[in-house]
């Protein structure tokens, strides 16, 4: 397992999940990043070398989420 998704609420770790998969590990992070608190959550994948990418990238100026999975993903496959 190469990939790990963190969540956090209210500053103490929610879940540490596993991936073997870097795809789904992203798919999982948009997802929570849908329904989270944006004042209280936050969220990352985690890789071998370091952040992958973090709730930020699934948010706009106003932190309404938007659909970015594909971008993020084309990111990352550079």
């Amino acid at each position: 397992m190469s990939y790990v998704l963190i969540t956090v609420t209210g500053g103490i770790i929610g879940e540490a999940i596993f991936y073997d998969d870097e795809s789904i590990a992203i798919q999982d992070l948009a997802e929570f990043v849908k329904n989270m608190n944006y004042e209280d959550d936050d969220a990352a994948v985690y890789g071998p070398e370091g952040l992958v990418a973090n709730a930020k990238v699934f948010l706009d100026e106003n932190d309404e989420y938007i659909d970015n999975v594909q971008g993020v993903l084309s990111k990352i496959a550079r």
